[in-house]
C-alpha cells in the first residue's frame, strides 16, 4: 500500500497493474530469445513502468 508523504493514502488512479509486472518478468526473460517483437515488448513494459514509478514518487511504500 502506498501513502502520500502528507499522508494521504494512495488514489485508485495509481493501482499498482500486477499484470503489468508479470508481462515485464516475462519480457526480462524472453530476451534470451533475442527478437525484435521481444524487445519491442521489453521497450514497452519498461515506458509504463517508468511512468507508474514517476507518479508514486510522492508516496511512501508502507507494508501492511
Amino acid at each position: 500500500m502506498f501513502r502520500q508523504k502528507n499522508g494521504n493514502f494512495l488514489d485508485n488512479e495509481f493501482k499498482i497493474d500486477e499484470k503489468l509486472v508479470k508481462e515485464y518478468k516475462l519480457s526480462q526473460t524472453d530476451l534470451l530469445g533475442d527478437s525484435f517483437q521481444k524487445r519491442a515488448n521489453v521497450r514497452d513494459c519498461r515506458g509504463r513502468l517508468s511512468t507508474l514509478i514517476t507518479k508514486l514518487e510522492n508516496y511512501d511504500f508502507l507494508d501492511v
